[in-house]
């Protein structure tokens, strides 16, 4: 079993810009998190070519991460790459720490790309997140990159009614600020709610999360991402 990739910053096609040591102490990360999120930005992001999923599952007892990472060509959503991480979860689950959690894993699989993808998008939160800082504002600031979240829950507040209809949204406030949307990819179906991570607003962010979403609920990149992940965690049990 590999080990976590820890304070190392790679010299690969998605370098980490700055170090982070994913053992910090729960109470030290959440302080980090507030600092942290002065440095997020938001701004629209030019037409992406390629974009990728990125999503993470775990043993039955909760001990190994699986991480799995999936590159996809834009508009036709061709499968180019797919990259995979098995690694000891060593970090406890604190709620608004997913980031934490599955950080080593992630930081591995994503230094393994060979393509670099205009944008990233996280199975969890951007900026919709108590301290403004979920994994997809972690990871964009980490590697400063464009990156987004869609959750399949909301850690903040959904305001207004959510119309039936694809492309029908309900805005995720903090302190009377929209941060992000609840966002119906299909008729009939639980919504995701997504929101910028870094380098991209919000618009750009549920533009893209439609462009990627076809007959499922989930964005063909996390989808996909989700599925790989899945199959290393059954290959593991075999």
């Amino acid at each position: 079993m590999n080990s976590p990739a820890g304070n190392e910053v790679n010299s690969g096609i998605l370098r980490q810009v700055m170090p982070f040591d994913w053992s910090t102490p729960p109470g030290k990360a959440v302080l980090w998190q507030r600092d942290m999120s002065r440095r997020v930005i938001l701004c629209p992001l030019p037409e992406p070519q390629v974009v990728a999923g990125i999503d993470v599952a775990y043993s039955a007892g909760g001990t190994n991460g699986y991480a799995a990472a999936v590159v996809m060509t834009l508009p036709k959503l061709k499968i180019v790459e797919t990259q995979s991480e098995k690694f000891e979860i060593r970090y406890p689950y604190r709620p608004g720490l997913l980031a934490m959690r599955e950080g080593p894993v992630t930081a591995a699989v994503l230094k393994k790309l060979t393509r670099r993808p205009d944008v990233i998008i996280f199975d969890g939160a951007g900026i919709a997140h108590p301290r403004r800082f979920g994994i997809a504002s972690h990871f964009g600031v980490l590697f400063d990159i464009p990156t987004i979240g869609c959750a399949k829950t909301a850690l903040l507040s959904v305001v207004g009614e959510l119309g039936p209809k694809r492309g029908d949204f309900a805005p995720i406030l903090l302190e009377a600020e929209v941060l992000g949307a609840a966002l119906c990819t299909r008729p009939g179906v639980q919504p995701v709610h997504v929101s910028p991570g870094h380098r991209v607003d919000l618009a750009c962010t549920i533009d893209l999360v439609l462009a990627t979403t076809t007959k499922y609920r989930l964005p063909e990149p996390i989808r996909q991402a989700h599925r790989l992940a899945n199959s290393l965690r059954a290959k593991d049990r075999q």
